[in-house]
This record gives structure tokens, C-alpha cells and sequence, in this order.
């Protein structure tokens, strides 16, 4: 029995789609290089939190797009302060690694305090 894919415009399956073998392999390896990646970074629970100090950051993006998951929609990134309760919320048209460093960057000089650390959940765009 033929696995669905994409079609094109005649309803052949389209060249370019990749089998079921395929992309169960390319599945594959990237969990196995995300899985290495988040082995390397130390996890903390917020029972960790204990900084007095102002400049440790959590961190967490929030889609707008209601119930659906795929497409692009309109992003924020809500920075909140563990010391001082300090929150900013950043818009992003996307959740890629490039559009999160920029709103970091944006993020920077808004804050009256140096920022020392950020604590995120294990979202592809923050590792």
C-alpha cells in the first residue's frame, strides 16, 4: 500500500518528497544530535531558583496560533527577572534560533540590570 505524501498539481506524488524510510531516518538523526546537545546542558528546577541578585533571566515562547501547530505565526518571548520580578515580552514573526538571539539582543539594553544567566525550557530554538 502507498504511504500518503505531498502531491503536485497533476495529483502525482511529488519528486521531491521524501519516503517514509527517509524521513523516519532524518527523524532520526536529528533526535539523536538533540539528544546530545541537551546532555551537555546542566538542568535546574525552579526549586534551584535562590538568586537575590538581579540578572538571572527565565525564559519562554509562546505561539499565537491558536490550536493549530504548523505554519508560522506571531511569537513572544517573555524574559522575567528571578530577583526583581522584571518582565519584558518580545515579539518574533518565527521561532528560529536567528529571530530568538536577536530579541535577546533587543532585550539587552531594556533591562536596568546586566543580564548574568537565562533558564529556558528544552525548545529546539533555545539549545
Amino acid at each position: 500500500m502507498p504511504h500518503a505524501a505531498p502531491l503536485d498539481e497533476s495529483g502525482d506524488r511529488r519528486s521531491d518528497s521524501p519516503t517514509v524510510p527517509q524521513a523516519r531516518a532524518a527523524w532520526d538523526l536529528d533526535h539523536q544530535i538533540r539528544n546530545a546537545a541537551e546532555k551537555q546542558i546542566p538542568i535546574r528546577t525552579f526549586q534551584d531558583w535562590n538568586e537575590a541578585k538581579p540578572g538571572f533571566l527565565e525564559a519562554d515562547l509562546v505561539a499565537h496560533g491558536g490550536t493549530q501547530a504548523d505554519g508560522s505565526y506571531l511569537y513572544t518571548l517573555t524574559l522575567t527577572d528571578i530577583a526583581t520580578g522584571w518582565t519584558e515580552c518580545l515579539p518574533l514573526l518565527n521561532r528560529g534560533e536567528s529571530a530568538v538571539v536577536a530579541a535577546l539582543k533587543r532585550a539587552k539594553p531594556l533591562a536596568s540590570f546586566s543580564l548574568l544567566g537565562i533558564d529556558t525550557d528544552n525548545g529546539g530554538e533555545f539549545i
